[in-house]
């Protein structure tokens, strides 16, 4: 009974070695690392090397949000101190198409007459 029990039920253990710190996703593959070294040598299984990698893969997904999620702020607060210009680059955009020119000398892009 006891072998048919250890064989359904999950038997999770803690296990120790050691890591290299993880603060940011390029840091992931010393980690991985370490985690290859432990199962080769013998002090983890596979299956717990592979709880461990999925461990690795959310962290990832964690630090690569937080890292969008900050780069986006900054984008965000430079928009919001930068001033507005839209009636300026409206006037430029309306000399341009008015003048019809094939080289429009305000914004250096050449346009054509032909649609």
């Amino acid at each position: 009974m006891r072998l048919c029990l250890e064989r359904i039920l999950p038997r999770d253990r803690a296990v120790e070695f050691a890591l290299p710190p993880i603060k940011s996703a390029a840091d992931m593959a010393r980690a991985m690392k370490a985690v290859t070294a432990a199962l080769a040598g013998g002090l983890i299984t596979p299956s717990e090397a592979q709880a461990i990698a999925r461990v690795f893969t959310t962290l990832v997904q964690i630090i690569e949000t937080s890292d969008f999620d900050q780069r986006l702020q900054v984008l965000e607060t430079r928009q919001a101190e930068k001033p507005a210009e839209p009636a300026e680059a409206l006037a430029v955009f309306k000399h341009c198409n008015l003048k019809r020119s094939p080289r429009c000398r305000c914004s250096g892009l050449s346009y054509s007459s032909k649609p």
